[in-house]
C-alpha cells in the first residue's frame, strides 16, 4: 500500500512542474591557451580559445572587455592586461543558464639570464677580421636593449652590475632581472653580454642578436619557461645564453 502512495506523489510532482521549471545542469567550458593547456593566466595578443563545451539551442558569450560571440566555440584575443570575467549564456528551450570564468591577461618577463658559455674573442657578429681575444679572466656585465626603437628612444632597458674575475669554469653565470617585459616567448630584446680583452677594452662576447640556433620551451603548469640560444659553429666561437622567463599579471 505505501508504494502505491509513494507512485501517486511522485506522479502528483511530476505532473505540476512546467517545463520551464526543469532544472537543467549549467553548461561548463574550458578556455585553452596557445599552447594547448587548459589556462587562467593569458598574455595579451595570444588567442583564447574555448573548447569543451557542452550543446545547447543557443550561446552568447560576454569576454569582459565590451566584445562578444554567439558560436559555440568562439577563440578572443585582448589587447590589454588585466582581469576579466568571461560570461556563458546558454538557452535549453525556456531554461536559461549563465556560467563565469574570471582570468588574469598578462604578458611575459624575463626573470633571470643565464650565461652558459662566451666567445673566446670578440668575433661574435662574424664581422670582426682582428677581433681580440678575451682575458682569461674577466670582468664581465649584462646590457639589455631594445631590439626595434625610435631615434626619441632611449634604447637601453637593463644593465646588470659588473661580476668579477669571471671564467668559464665558473658558469653558469645567473643574473636577476626585475621584471622585464618581453611581450612574447621569444627575446624582442637584445641580450650582451659584455667582457674586456687582453688590452683592457671591452666587446661582446655572447648576443642573442648573433645567434644561428635558438630553442624555446614552456610549462603552462608553472606560467613559466626558458629560451636558449647560441652559436657553436667554431671551437672558441660558440656561445649560449639562456633566458628564464613568466606569464603573468603584475600587481
Amino acid at each position: 500500500m505505501k508504494n502505491y502512495f509513494l507512485i501517486a506523489v511522485l506522479l502528483f510532482l511530476f505532473s505540476c512542474k512546467e517545463k520551464g521549471d526543469v532544472v537543467l545542469p549549467a553548461i561548463e567550458f574550458e578556455l585553452i591557451d596557445k599552447f594547448g593547456h587548459n589556462a587562467e593566466i593569458f598574455a595579451v595578443k595570444e588567442m583564447v580559445r574555448v573548447e569543451a563545451v557542452g550543446e545547447a539551442d543557443s550561446y552568447f558569450w560576454e569576454f569582459g572587455d565590451g566584445e562578444t560571440s554567439r558560436e559555440m566555440k568562439p577563440a578572443h584575443t585582448y589587447k590589454e592586461m588585466g582581469t576579466y570575467t568571461i560570461r556563458l549564456t546558454t538557452k535549453n528551450g525556456d531554461a536559461v543558464r549563465t556560467v563565469r570564468k574570471v582570468i588574469k591577461v598578462g604578458t611575459y618577463y624575463a626573470d633571470e639570464v643565464q650565461l652558459i658559455n662566451y666567445a673566446d674573442s670578440f668575433w661574435v657578429d662574424g664581422t670582426s677580421t682582428d677581433a681580440q681575444s678575451v682575458k682569461e679572466t674577466t670582468d664581465m656585465y649584462l646590457s639589455v636593449s631594445k631590439r626595434y626603437y625610435s631615434d626619441e628612444e632611449d634604447p637601453l632597458l637593463f644593465t646588470s652590475e659588473i661580476f668579477k674575475d669571471v671564467d668559464k669554469e665558473k658558469l653558469p653565470l645567473r643574473i636577476k632581472i626585475p621584471d622585464l617585459r618581453m611581450d612574447t616567448e621569444q627575446l624582442n630584446h637584445r641580450f650582451d653580454f659584455y667582457a674586456k680583452s687582453d688590452n683592457e677594452e671591452e666587446g661582446i662576447v655572447a648576443s642573442n642578436y648573433y645567434v644561428t640556433a635558438s630553442t624555446s620551451y614552456f610549462t603552462p603548469e608553472k606560467n613559466e619557461g626558458y629560451v636558449v640560444v647560441g652559436r657553436g659553429n667554431t671551437p672558441g666561437d660558440g656561445f649560449e645564453i639562456r633566458v628564464i622567463y613568466k606569464r603573468k599579471l603584475l600587481n
